[in-house]
C-alpha cells in the first residue's frame, strides 16, 4: 500500500459520472470534481481492488510482461489490458482514457 496515496478519494469529473480512485490533491486540480468517498476505507478498498485484478489476471499480466522485449516495462498499458473489458470490468459505454487520466498511472 505504500505506492497508494495516503489521502485517496473516489471522485468523478462530473456529478454521477464515472468514478475513479485518485489523490485528494489530484481531485482538486479541476473545478467541479465530485468526491463521493474519502478516508482510510477508500485506500483499503483500492488495495483490495488492485489485489483482485493482479491475483485474478496473473497469467494475462505475465504474458504481457514476457512480450515486452523492447522499451521500458511501464510502456505496457496494464490499465487497458485489464480494465477495458466491457461487461467484466467497466460499463460497455465507458469512454476510453483521456489525457486527464494520465495521473492514474501514478497509483
Amino acid at each position: 500500500g505504500r505506492h497508494f496515496h495516503r489521502d485517496m478519494v473516489v471522485a468523478a469529473k462530473v456529478l454521477f459520472g464515472p468514478r475513479k480512485y485518485m489523490s485528494y490533491e489530484q481531485s482538486q486540480k479541476k473545478t467541479g470534481t465530485a468526491i463521493s468517498g474519502s478516508g482510510p476505507k477508500v485506500k483499503t478498498e483500492a488495495l483490495s481492488v488492485c489485489r483482485y485484478f493482479v491475483d485474478g489476471h496473473r497469467d494475462k499480466l505475465l504474458e504481457a510482461v514476457m512480450k515486452q522485449t523492447k522499451g521500458r516495462m511501464n510502456d505496457v498499458n496494464f490499465f487497458s489490458l485489464l480494465c477495458h473489458r466491457p461487461g467484466v470490468v467497466c460499463d460497455a459505454s465507458s469512454p476510453e482514457l483521456d489525457e486527464d487520466d494520465e495521473h492514474m498511472d501514478e497509483l
